[in-house]
């Protein structure tokens, strides 16, 4: 688990902690800092370069990476080389918070002043990169992952009742929320965050450098909007390759538009990763039009499929406890994959940011989150995510989401990838996230701005080419006469004046059994999932038959002619084993 690790001297070693983050060969301990105060240690990837920085009485270890290093230096008049100095040069200065609200990037880093005794925690704005601490009577510590803290032994590891609540409810969760984590004790830092902890008196304080409460709105017209995402994206994309060999990076495709996008960039540019990638099975609508992509610019398409069936229940059981227990296990560790390139360039998250995902309800259009909207997302457990905070401070509902739903369960995922290859997420860009809420949420509903970009700029890579959601091309608001959208054509059948309701269900139903064709899940393992066989696991454990479990898991339900249920209830049953096994290896290590 890469990540940052930290506690006083007069506790146990860091190097317990570190270890415990080793949760593959990819990863090693990069550099640690030992004084009478505190012991600070780095875990990362092998092919990373991490090293602690150290000027005068100022360490500073630095987890992750920073794309405007050269923006900043001009704004701030610093001649730096690299983030460690900048932020050594601004702490010095007393302008951190004023450069860490400039700062782009995707990272955590820690600040230890030896003469004032006391440590910084830093969060990047969206706090892509977790960091996890405790915080009660005279022990601080923190970790890239919650098994480091666990491996203190004079830390309190009281679970936390109603996060579990919350994660195994799935009403509409399937993650937890705001800062919570399973135990009381153990909080995840916020995103945008500066925790201090002053050793001298044992005292903890932290606050926003930044919210999206200083995004303004903006009064420019849907037709600009286009081209400025336009270049706002192929920017972001370019400039986070910009030092990166191709050789050692890999391109993740799917049926999506995100990752079709990059790859229309990276074609573009002749920048391609030497390697291009889907994981699902062959005849998924994922791997279908990702290989078919490729062929049509002449790359290579490659398919990793998943791990033998037999062995998940017990893969189960191992891959929760890697994973903290914090989204479903079949999530990770689902494909057998040989990880040998540093980086992989990700299309996380595009669909929420340039379109509207999350949001398809015109009544939440430019409306600041409230409970009413909270509970529509997060059910009876909305007080746990912390919409009313500072940082929400905008007339959008977004900055709640990507706090809790894309932060705790896409991000959360995607956190626990790095441990294989370093992850570059071009959409998580200041500048995108600072133009896409500054306009009117109007301009992406039906995904309009997103697919009218898409097909003004990258229009061969989409005018023909299905996207997975609907198993069709895409249209915007502006460009709907694509010939090859069938919804175009669908839009005139409907339309017509000429043919009855008979003749047109007809010609629709025939029109739409073609486009049904590859709608198969690449989770090939729901129906065994859902067999009672292999949950006997929780029926005799944490969750009896007295509980919602009898709801999901009774033998009645799963029948021959109940598939469609048994399938709608698999990720349910999946998130029960998840908690059930990472609970047993929390007793069988004596942690509860």
């Amino acid at each position: 688990m890469a990540g940052l690790c930290m506690l006083q001297s007069n506790n146990e070693s860091v190097k317990k902690m570190a270890q415990e983050l080793l949760i593959n060969q990819n990863l090693e301990i990069k550099d640690t800092y030992i004084d009478e105060n505190v012991q600070l240690a780095q875990v990362a990837l092998k092919g990373n370069k991490f090293k602690a920085f150290q000027q005068n009485d100022i360490i500073i270890f630095i987890d992750g990476y920073v794309y405007n290093i050269e923006e900043t230096n001009k704004l701030f008049d610093i001649k730096a080389d690299n983030f460690a100095q900048q932020l050594f040069y601004a702490y010095q200065n007393n302008i951190l918070s004023k450069l860490l609200n400039k700062t782009d990037g995707y990272f955590c880093a820690a600040i230890y002043d030896k003469k004032l005794q006391k440590v910084l925690l830093i969060s990047d704005r969206l706090g892509t990169r977790f960091t996890y601490y405790y915080f009660k009577k005279d022990i601080f510590a923190f970790c890239g992952s919650i098994k480091g803290l666990l491996a203190i032994n004079n830390i309190e590891k009281n679970i936390d009742k109603k996060s579990i609540e919350c994660f195994v409810d799935n009403t509409p969760n399937f993650y937890l929320l705001g800062d919570n984590t399973f135990f009381e004790n153990i909080k995840l830092i916020n995103p945008a965050t500066i925790l201090e902890y002053n050793i001298a008196n044992n005292s903890l304080s932290q606050g926003y450098y930044w919210t999206f409460g200083e995004i303004k709105k903006s009064n420019i017209s849907y037709e600009e909007a286009i081209d400025v995402l336009h270049d706002l994206v192929e920017k972001a994309v370019l400039k986070r390759i910009k030092n990166i060999n191709l050789n050692d990076c890999y391109l993740p495709l799917s049926g999506g538009l995100d990752s079709r996008l990059i790859f229309a960039i990276l074609n573009n540019h002749n920048k391609m990763p030497s390697m291009i990638y889907t994981k699902g099975t062959k005849d998924c609508t994922d791997a279908v039009y990702a290989k078919k992509l490729c062929k049509s610019y002449g790359y290579t398409h490659n398919l990793i499929t998943p791990m033998n069936i037999d062995n998940y229940i017990e893969n189960g059981m191992a891959n929760s406890w890697n994973i903290d227990g914090m989204f479903p296990f079949v999530e990770y560790g689902t494909f057998s994959m040989q990880y040998n390139k540093t980086f992989s360039i990700s299309g996380y998250i595009g669909d929420l940011i340039f379109g509207e995902t999350c949001k398809n309800n015109p009544a939440f259009f430019d409306k600041k989150m409230d409970s009413k909207i909270a509970e529509t997302f997060y059910g009876k457990h909305e007080y746990l995510s912390n919409y009313k905070s500072e940082y929400c401070n905008i007339e959008k509902i977004e900055p709640s989401l990507l706090m809790n739903r894309v932060r705790r369960y896409t991000t959360q995922m995607l956190n626990h990838s790095s441990n294989c290859n370093e992850i570059i997420m071009p959409y998580i860009d200041n500048d995108i996230i600072d133009f896409i809420y500054s306009i009117p949420d109007e301009y992406r509903a039906n995904n309009n701005l997103y697919a009218d970009m898409l097909l003004k700029y990258y229009n061969k890579y989409f005018k023909s080419l299905p996207w997975n959601r609907n198993n069709l091309p895409i249209r915007g608001k502006i460009y709907l006469n694509n010939k090859f959208n069938i919804n175009y054509v669908i839009d005139k059948i409907n339309n017509s004046k000429i043919l009855n309701k008979k003749w047109k269900k007809s010609i629709l139903k025939r029109i739409n059994l073609n486009n049904f064709r590859y709608r198969k899940t690449f989770h090939i393992f729901d129906i065994e999932l859902s067999k009672n066989t292999n949950i006997s696991y929780i029926k005799e454990n944490y969750l009896n038959a007295n509980s919602l479990l009898n709801n999901y898991v009774s033998p009645d339900i799963f029948t021959e002619s109940q598939l469609a249920l048994e399938n709608l209830n698999t990720w349910k049953i999946a998130i029960f084993l998840t908690i059930e096994f990472y609970l047993r290896n929390l007793k069988n290590r004596n942690y509860i």
